[in-house]
């Protein structure tokens, strides 16, 4: 096929209607709205044929594919999706393509709370287990996900709200930890070949001091 035949196809190329599209800055506008509905099928497709093990997490993924243009200042390294999926084998159950924080936003929260909660809240009270990394993971998200059924475990970073303070600047030797308790939820110090803070609300509370 020749340049110019393939170049006047895809001008004609289009996944959603451009004359439904809400303008910019009205209410209801969907900055992916050329592609929402390959999203959505793909979305319902992977959800319909497949049955989620209870071990889950949620991570981002960056498309590698996608050039590096230095120019486009809002868009340099290409869109990034945000993926549910099945921890034993990979399975990717559900994504969501980040197009920015809403200006409807609102969520002390914050917006990474947000999209675990969409990603998820099919699936609550069904007793997954799901990790995350320190982006994600918060004793609000933590305490959320336990009292929709779902069970949670995943590194933090001090300074989230919530955390003990002591963790801040604590000091331990290797191979020992330090274990604060609040509910269901347990944030553990743990010192291997480098310290480690991480939330857990899927194991048995053990003994310890609040927070």
């Amino acid at each position: 096929m020749r340049r110019n035949r393939f170049q006047n196809i895809l001008q004609c190329l289009h996944c959603n209607n451009n004359e439904n599209a809400v303008p910019r800055g009205q209410e209801g506008y969907d900055p992916i709205h050329k592609i929402r509905p390959v999203l959505n099928l793909l979305n319902e497709t992977f959800s319909h044929h497949y049955r989620l093990g209870r071990d889950v997490t949620v991570d981002e993924r960056r498309n590698h594919l996608v050039q590096y243009m230095p120019a486009k200042k809002s868009h340099r390294w290409g869109p990034k999706f945000f993926l549910l999926a099945e921890s034993d084998t990979g399975y990717v159950h559900q994504l969501r393509l980040y197009a920015g924080k809403s200006q409807n936003q609102r969520n002390p929260q914050g917006v990474t709370f947000d999209i675990v909660v969409d990603l998820l809240q099919p699936h609550f009270n069904k007793y997954h287990h799901v990790t995350l990394d320190n982006f994600f993971c918060s004793p609000s998200l933590c305490h959320h996900l336990y009292q929709n059924g779902m069970y949670c475990t995943g590194t933090v970073r001090v300074f989230r709200k919530g955390m003990p303070p002591s963790f801040r600047n604590i000091q331990i030797a290797k191979g020992e930890m330090t274990v604060r308790q609040q509910g269901p939820l347990m944030a553990v110090a743990y010192n291997d070949r480098r310290l480690v803070k991480f939330l857990s609300t899927f194991a048995t509370p053990v003994l310890a001091d609040f927070f």
